[in-house]
């Protein structure tokens, strides 16, 4: 995939310039920082930070900007939004492709492992994000996103529907046809996925699949956790959470398979102290590590 870099300096401007303009700006993001060992060998990693900027402009009209450190500085969104109705909305610009845990729930408090899903990036684009025009909308159960796409002189759709009809559960299905990122692939590709999130006070549990007819690569993964301090009667503090998780992952491609087990403990909402064993059962790997997330808010 070829990345624009565009100066962080530029971005800023920009983003001031509109807020001139706005009637309200919010700023957002989050970063993480990872401590691993991996057999014999330690290592320190910064996998990503994001920052993003959500700008209203009027009733009807609002930009949104998002900048990503991944071994470099790249935007990764930049749309605006035109909004009819909560059902009906107008998006034009560079969007993130709705398909796959990595490019949906990237917010290390969204996860539960250190990193992402292995599984996915042997068979998706990391940090799938795409210039073109969606139409997206949401009610009380529902939510969609139709979208056209445009990379390079390839052209594609791509579709998201979730449903949270039933208390405590979102289920989700998406797909993407056509051209994409590899200038190898000169056919038209197709990817379908699944998801789904089971939440509730005390216990979470999060799954999905991914196909691809590349290769007819089919991919997945399903983590559990349940909150040790959930029952606790009494606490100052009741927005401390410490989860014990275990995930699995494997890939159909690739003969890829991996078993992950930790914790997270969450002093607050938007700190995540994260330590986990892994263990890649195909090809053989085994690792240790130990990570901080933290995501933040901040309101004009």
């Amino acid at each position: 995939m070829i990345v624009k870099r565009i100066p962080l300096s530029v971005v800023i401007a920009f983003i001031s310039s509109i807020n001139i303009f706005s009637q309200s700006i919010s700023f957002s993001g989050y970063g993480e920082v990872f401590l691993n060992r991996i057999n014999d060998t330690t290592t320190v990693d910064m996998p990503h930070v994001l920052m993003a900027a959500d700008i209203t402009l009027s009733d009807k009209w609002s930009f949104e900007g998002e900048i990503e450190y991944i071994e470099s500085l790249d935007i990764t969104q930049l749309w605006v939004q035109r909004s009819f109705s909560d059902m009906l909305n107008l998006k034009l610009g560079k969007i993130t492709v709705p398909l796959g845990f990595s490019n949906t729930a990237d917010n290390p408090m969204d996860h539960f492992t250190a990193y992402l899903p292995k599984c996915e990036e042997l068979v998706l684009p990391y940090d799938w994000n795409q210039v073109g025009i969606s139409l997206c909308g949401e009610n009380d159960a529902w939510q969609y996103e139709l979208l056209g796409l445009i990379n390079g002189d390839k052209l594609a759709i791509a579709s998201s529907v979730n449903n949270s009809s039933i208390e405590n559960l979102r289920l989700g299905i998406g797909a993407y046809y056509g051209g994409t990122y590899d200038p190898e692939a000169s056919d038209n590709l197709f990817f379908c996925g699944f998801d789904y999130e089971y939440k509730n006070a005390h216990f979470v549990s999060r799954g999905n699949i991914i196909y691809s007819d590349l290769e007819e690569a089919l991919c997945g993964g399903i983590e559990l956790g349940y909150d040790m301090l959930s029952h606790r009667v009494s606490d100052n503090n009741t927005s401390t959470q410490l989860f014990l998780f275990s995930r699995y992952d494997a890939c159909r491609a690739v003969d890829y398979t991996r078993l992950t087990v930790g914790i997270n403990y969450l002093p607050l909402s938007s700190i995540n102290l994260k330590a986990e064993y892994n263990h890649n059962i195909n090809p053989s790997l085994h690792g240790f590590a130990i990570s901080l997330g933290i995501d933040f808010s901040i309101f004009d």
